[in-house]
């Protein structure tokens, strides 16, 4: 059994407060599993995109309303593990406290840079450390950029407060972050439960454009089995994508084509786009699903 030592200090800790409208401060059981679950959802994918393995536990209810606790802690050693678990920890309490129809990139670079400012602080006199923090950045920049129109994000925060509304007794949730000693962190947000419907993904028409012949410019690659995200250049813009041209990717590990990072493929891409409640497109993704070319 692997046994995890939280640190009285880390600023890693979520509050999730149910408030409810009666005095029993009690709460429909199934109701709370489904939506942590949603909740916890939301951490597991942000761990998956900022590359960092977390584990996340709870501690015991708190009186008033229904409270709950989320230790959010790094299975991993060192400075990295550290800034990016933070990450995780920050940029959670922001996106699920934030509208289904709200642009998500300024909110959530405010929130990193936060984080990063707190521990360039404290490597001030350690250039070492320093140098160790803008290499981190630079990591963290790359890797952001999955969190624009993440549909497994928005998908669970929508489930989290549809779930939640299911309860006839709650009138409001609350997120806050906190340090071990329940010291404030951020601001606590309140969410009240005639706003759910904001937070909560409004029948989506789906649309997938096609775009034959596309040319895209690796930047960093995966050849993981698990469909991992590529990050390249597309007319311009810094886009992520998942590869699904499974020849491709065997013809590479098998040496039979030479892949060089900054090469440039030619393929079919799909754009992923839905329509929100506010008539408008957004992107939500891009997949490529066959190469038929690559240049140096």
């Amino acid at each position: 059994m692997a046994y995890y030592h939280y640190p009285i200090y880390n600023n890693n800790v979520v509050e999730l407060h149910y408030w409810l409208n009666d005095e029993t401060h009690i709460m429909d059981a199934f109701v709370q599993n489904d939506s942590e679950r949603y909740f916890l959802s939301i951490a597991k994918e942000l761990s998956r995109v900022f590359n960092v393995e977390i584990t996340i536990v709870t501690r015991p209810l708190d009186e008033g309303g229904l409270k709950r606790w989320f230790n959010i802690m790094h299975k991993e050693e060192g400075k990295k593990a550290i800034i990016t678990t933070a990450i995780v920890t920050s940029v959670l309490t922001t996106l699920i406290v934030t509208p289904i129809s709200t642009a998500v990139e300024s909110i959530t670079n405010e929130a990193i840079e936060q984080v990063f400012k707190d521990h360039e602080k404290e490597a001030q006199e350690n250039e070492k450390t320093k140098l160790e923090i803008e290499n981190i950045k630079l990591d963290i920049e790359l890797k952001k950029r999955q969190l624009d129109n993440n549909r497994t994000i928005d998908e669970n925060k929508a489930r989290f407060y549809k779930s939640t509304s299911r309860a006839t007794n709650v009138q409001k949730v609350s997120f806050v972050q906190k340090n071990g000693i329940g010291e404030i962190i951020k601001p606590e947000v309140f969410i009240e439960k005639d706003d759910f419907q904001d937070y909560i993904i409004q029948n989506l028409e789906r649309i997938d454009q096609r775009v034959d012949g596309a040319s895209i410019e690796i930047v960093s690659p995966n050849f993981r089995e698990d469909a991992g995200v590529w990050l390249g250049i597309y007319n311009g813009k810094s886009i992520t994508f998942k590869l699904h041209a499974t020849d491709f990717k065997r013809d590479i590990l098998s040496g039979k084509v030479q892949f060089k990072k900054g090469a440039t493929i030619m393929c079919n891409l799909v754009i992923h786009k839905v329509i929100k409640s506010d008539k408008k497109e957004y992107t939500v993704g891009y997949s490529v699903d066959e190469v038929y070319m690559l240049l140096p």
